[in-house]
């Protein structure tokens, strides 16, 4: 009773065409690509109030990109492939001390191998000369620790501290506390502030110089580790038959910020990721959720964001004024196990 065994797996599979290219023939230009991950967890008490979960995943992603590529100023129909491989182990153990408190340890290690083709001819998929090739591998150990405690049965507060290893960058420390209150049965008050990170991939430093039609993008092995304070306050409700409702608001802080940036202009087009000074974003998320019944439930949530780039004075990339998204969920019990079918 106190052990279980899951294993996880997921599949996704996607082709996005976006026009055709200027070669003789007008191939079409397509992003394709398949990624997989499968993965064990145990879940066990290994003794009295302190209970385990020790897993891990294997995750591989391969693409492939159709555009053009210009050889002596004539544009011929190209390939470029990409392949990249992803193992982690993790754990976490968790031990109640007192009733009112809980502390939380763990770790990660992440292992990220990833390979590029050189630019190649589509239909002949020999490379075309001066492309080049590129296989980089980075590991990240993580190690964590959690305190939560319980106050007055209506207050909680939750301390938190993280210690990354890059093989690259080396240490980064990052600090976390949330405090939430029972101000009422059905209402919860909430904030948290804390500090994070985040290495720069190993597309935006190792990529071979890609030509994405009418753009030559280059890597950047010289940048830095961009660096985010956040911090977020709100509130969560519950509504008779089954409903709840959420509120935040948030404000973030980016310092070192990475962005496809250094656009240089000449006979061609080329652009690398930069590190730029500053950014900010703020904005608010709601949900409601909705869970009558134990096997179904459903959500939408809608997101407002503003944010800046201070260097180029523009929003963030990739981070949309409005975004909205609905959920279904159906799990039924199956035999010893779980059946679940969800739709986003």
């Amino acid at each position: 009773d106190n052990t279980r065994l899951s294993l996880n797996l997921r599949y996704f599979n996607s082709s996005l065409g976006f026009g055709v290219t200027s070669t003789a023939d007008n191939d079409p230009r397509i992003t394709a690509g398949s990624k997989i991950l499968i993965g064990p967890y145990l879940d066990f008490k290994p003794f009295g109030v302190v209970s385990a979960t020790i897993g891990g995943f294997f995750r591989n992603v391969r693409g492939e990109y159709l555009d053009q590529y210009s050889v002596d100023g004539v544009m011929q129909p190209a390939i470029f492939d990409v392949e990249s491989g992803d193992f982690q182990i993790d754990g976490r153990f968790a031990a109640n001390l007192l009733k009112v408190n809980t502390v939380t340890v763990g770790f990660d290690l992440l292992w990220n191998t990833i390979e590029f083709s050189p630019m190649s001819h589509r239909k002949t998929r020999e490379p075309f000369p001066g492309a080049e090739s590129a296989e980089k591998t980075l590991t990240n150990t993580g190690v964590y620790i959690q305190d939560e405690t319980n106050l007055f049965t209506f207050l909680h507060i939750v301390p938190a501290l993280r210690l990354d290893y890059h093989s690259t960058y080396g240490t980064n420390l990052s600090p976390k506390i949330g405090i939430a209150a029972d101000v009422h049965d059905k209402l919860t008050l909430r904030t948290s502030v804390g500090k994070a990170y985040r290495a720069p991939s190993a597309t935006e430093l190792y990529m071979p110089d890609m030509y994405f039609s009418p753009v030559y993008l280059r890597s950047n092995p010289e940048l830095q580790p961009e660096y985010t304070t956040s911090f977020d306050a709100g509130f969560g409700l519950e509504i008779p038959y089954g409903f709840n409702l959420s509120c935040d608001y948030f404000h973030n802080k980016l310092s070192n910020l990475i962005v496809l940036g250094n656009l240089e202009l000449g006979s061609v087009y080329t652009a690398s990721h930069v590190n730029v000074c500053d950014a900010w974003s703020w904005g608010f998320e709601n949900e409601l959720s909705w869970k009558q019944f134990r096997w179904i439930s459903t959500k939408v949530n809608y997101a407002y964001t503003k944010s800046e780039n201070k260097t180029y004075k523009q929003p963030l990339d990739l981070v949309p004024l409005h975004k909205a998204s609905f959920q279904f969920d159906i799990t039924k019990p199956f035999r010893n196990g779980l059946f679940s079918v969800a739709l986003d």
